[in-house]
């Protein structure tokens, strides 16, 4: 069964690697490993990371995905029991990602999530995708989906519009949204931003 689960952004920003002086993404990062840290508190027996592959303009590199290894820069030096990762296409259809949900919520044991998964990079003309009016909406509707834990909502998201949108955190929640099934969801939302021109949130699920 599916103990709780944190939700957290894939900026690159996270990763050491691309660490300036100033660290502008210094706050984020304590929060979201402050999300990773309320869910391993419940001492689950296995953490999943579910996040989403590299889009079809990479998918022939050997680096690992950038939610990967953002999931795992935010583990380091917790205390975190065995760890399993579930890599996604961005464009898998909803189906499927809720099967797979479903499959891990199938689990022995308590298990814990990481998702990593962000939403529309198109909120601003300087945003990476530049700016598409249709992002706001989606955006309102997976963050509201996240604050209220109604994964019917979230189960609904449309892969061609998130594809649109550059939101490869599409799949991942909706691989949440299998796992969770109808289990009982209480949500703690830490940070809800749209820096850059990416929504952001992180928030932690306890579900019951």
């Amino acid at each position: 069964m599916i103990a709780a689960a944190a939700i957290c952004p894939q900026p690159a920003g996270l990763l050491r690697e691309y660490r300036s002086t100033a660290d502008p993404f210094a706050s984020l990062r304590e929060t979201c490993r402050e999300a990773v840290s309320l869910v391993l508190g419940a001492e689950p027996r296995r953490l999943v990371v579910v996040g989403a592959g590299p889009g079809p303009e990479a998918r022939h590199t050997t680096r690992d995905p950038l939610s990967v290894r953002v999931a795992r820069e935010l583990l380091e030096g917790l205390d975190a029991p065995s760890v399993q990762e579930v890599v996604v296409a961005p464009d898998e259809t909803r189906d499927a990602a809720a099967c797979l949900g479903r499959q891990l919520c199938e689990l022995p044991d308590d298990t814990a999530l990481l998702v990593i998964a962000d939403g529309s990079a198109r909120r601003g003309v300087k945003a990476p995708g530049y700016l598409d009016e249709r992002a706001f909406a989606y955006d309102d509707r997976w963050r509201a989906a996240l604050r209220d834990g109604d994964v019917d909502e979230l189960r609904a998201l449309e892969p061609e519009l998130a594809a649109d949108l550059l939101a490869r955190g599409r799949a991942p929640l909706q691989v949440l949204a299998g796992a969770v099934g109808e289990s009982r969801v209480q949500s703690t939302v830490l940070l809800d931003e749209d820096r850059w021109g990416v929504a952001y949130l992180v928030g932690v699920w306890s579900c019951g």
